[in-house]
């Protein structure tokens, strides 16, 4: 029986195969067609460049959030009442990455609006950008589509589209990219992002310290009892320490393991890909034909 099994089996396999040589042509036109659109798509697809950096995050001495926790019991005595920051400063660092209010007030200014919206390609030969002309004329420097100038969250919109981020669960180290078709503003917007985030939470922190220092320095004169106005002068002293950190390291948050360089090779299309499964698809669906019209044909006859 199983002889009988495997001899079907040849018979039908050389059947499928004579099909196909009778259906040569058939099998080759398709083939060829999605074989060349494949090459077309490939190398008329504007390129995609993406600028990497892989930060880590420092470890600097407990962020001020966790300093500022102390103060809850202290305020509490001294009838007054202290905002405590909470949480772990690189994951509140990547969700102010991610916002909408740090690329408006940190990303948007720094960059050119069209960059983001019009570009369709890039001339790496001299370093132009092209644009789409149906969305802003270059040669006049203004808007054509609605014939106005898009808002801050059409930006973001198309901003979130080209930002990525990660972190691993394990090292905890975070991967940040951005793509463009120029190979130069994605890593010149990566390195926006990375500055700008650490200089705003250094910021955010001295702000906070400051708070700090000044809600202790009013309340030290108020309290009579020794023990607690030592306890003050060893929290104003935390908070000086905190300030100093603020202004004398340069990475604050993160620490850059890679920095952003400019890619040479892109990462969209890839071009051996694509034509590879154009050549795939065009078989199968050349031999799907062949079959289809062999069958017919016999339908017919």
């Amino acid at each position: 029986m199983e002889r009988n099994k495997f001899r079907t089996d040849e018979i039908e396999l050389k059947e499928f195969i004579n099909i196909l040589w009778q259906k040569k042509i058939t099998v080759l036109t398709i083939a060829t067609a999605l074989t060349a659109l494949s090459l077309i798509h490939a190398y008329t697809t504007p390129s995609l460049y993406k600028s990497e950096a892989l930060l880590a995050p420092t470890t600097l001495n407990d962020s001020l959030s966790d300093k500022l926790g102390s103060l809850s019991t202290l305020s509490s005595i001294a009838g007054a009442s202290f905002p405590v920051e909470a949480g772990n400063k690189p994951t509140e660092a990547i969700a102010r990455m991610q916002s909408y209010k740090f690329f408006v007030n940190l990303v948007l200014p720094n960059i050119k609006l069209e960059n983001l919206l019009a570009v369709d390609g890039w001339n790496p030969e001299n370093n132009i950008l092209k644009y789409d002309n149906s969305i802003f004329d270059i040669s006049k420097n203004t808007w054509v589509k609605n014939s106005k100038i898009p808002t801050s969250q059409e930006a973001y919109i198309a901003y979130q589209d080209i930002f990525k981020i990660s972190q691993d669960s394990k090292t905890s180290f975070v991967t940040i990219s951005i793509e463009h078709y120029s190979p130069h503003i994605a890593k010149t917007w990566l390195e926006i992002v990375i500055n700008n985030i650490d200089e705003s939470m250094r910021q955010a922190d001295r702000v906070n310290a400051q708070k700090a220092i000044d809600f202790l320095n009013e309340s030290v004169s108020s309290i009579k009892l020794s023990k607690i106005q030592s306890a003050i002068s060893i929290l104003i002293e935390d908070q000086m320490k905190a300030l100093m950190l603020a202004e004398a390291n340069e990475d604050y948050i993160f620490k850059e393991i890679e920095s952003p360089i400019v890619p040479e090779i892109p990462f969209y299309p890839n071009k051996i890909l694509i034509v590879v499964l154009g050549i795939l698809l065009g078989l199968t669906f050349g031999m799907l034909a062949a079959l289809y019209k062999f069958y017919f044909e016999s339908i017919r006859s």
